[in-house]
């Protein structure tokens, strides 16, 4: 029989400067973990990985955008604002630290991950989040890519619900995963 204890953590630090069109972003994960498989007993501890790098927002419909209020018609203050189609973009690069305890063994210890990031906001409650991911992106051998995908709908100032989907498509020294 296996018995699995689990306790994590992950934290991120971000910090915007450049009229916060530049973002530096620290993340770290800890885990510690407890493992028993029949009488065997393991025990690690420790940071699975931390990513330091840098998002840039390169494009936003909004910015330096003013939304005129038409006193003449209402029926112009009302309709669809079809600007809120179109996504703003970021862009990330950062170098990606992973403990040998958690990953493949062969894996490097640093690599490079990027993502590119849009975000539109479909109405006033109504947001989708895509974030496009490749993780050891130098490595060939490792290389992986990613999606998130997240719908959020906010009630009020207060409450908000999400629906969010993730992928990874990985090959790891030819072995699909």
């Amino acid at each position: 029989e296996t018995y699995n204890d689990r306790i994590g953590a992950d934290m991120q630090l971000r910090f915007g400067v450049m009229n916060e069109n530049l973002e530096l972003i620290a993340d770290f994960k800890y885990d510690a973990t407890n493992q028993t498989v029949y009488t065997t007993e393991n025990k690690f501890s420790g940071f699975r990985n931390a990513t330091i790098g840098a998002k840039y927002l390169l494009f936003d419909s909004y910015k330096n955008y003013v939304d005129k209020v038409n006193v003449l018609s209402w029926k112009a203050n009302q309709r669809y604002k079809w600007r809120r189609l179109v996504p703003a973009v970021s862009v990330f690069v950062g170098a990606d630290f992973k403990s040998d305890k958690y990953w493949h063994p062969n894996m490097p210890a640093a690599s490079i991950k990027g993502m590119i990031i849009t975000q539109q906001h479909i109405s006033n409650h109504l947001s989708f989040v895509t974030n496009l991911i490749i993780e050891n992106a130098e490595n060939d051998d490792f290389r992986s890519y990613g999606y998130i995908a997240t719908l959020s709908y906010g009630f009020n100032q207060r409450w908000s619900v999400f629906a969010e989907n993730q992928g990874y498509f990985r090959e790891y020294e030819g072995e699909k995963i």
